[in-house]
């Protein structure tokens, strides 16, 4: 489909109608679109960003929040961040050991409601 196009866009000295350029770029951008939520998710570093977030924690409570499952991410309209096996330190007076014990949990985001 895009040969065809291409071969439609040259005018008589070879080279491409300007109109038919900016119609080649859209459509090899939607064409891309797609691969790109791919890629951030096959480069998300899980390990540095269980991290982040455990410091950041930290810094706020003064007891670290442990992800000790993966973490994953979702891309859509409402892009979705999950981890998995989140535990919680209980205070050094409580009587158990954790505060909180999750399985697993999400967050949705809404876009549109951010524009």
């Amino acid at each position: 489909m895009l040969a065809r196009l291409a071969a439609c866009a040259r005018s008589a000295n070879g080279r491409m109608k300007p109109r038919y350029k900016g119609l080649l770029a859209g459509v090899v951008l939607l064409l891309m679109i797609p691969a790109v939520p791919v890629l951030l998710a096959l480069m998300l570093d899980q390990e540095y960003y269980k991290r982040q977030i455990s410091d950041e924690v930290e810094a706020k409570t003064g007891r670290p929040l442990l992800i000790e499952g993966d973490l994953s991410l979702a891309f859509g309209f409402k892009p979705r961040i999950g981890a998995e096996m989140i535990r919680y330190p209980n205070a050094s007076w409580g009587s158990q050991p954790w505060a909180a014990e999750v399985g697993r949990a999400e967050f949705t985001f809404d876009l549109w409601a951010l524009l």
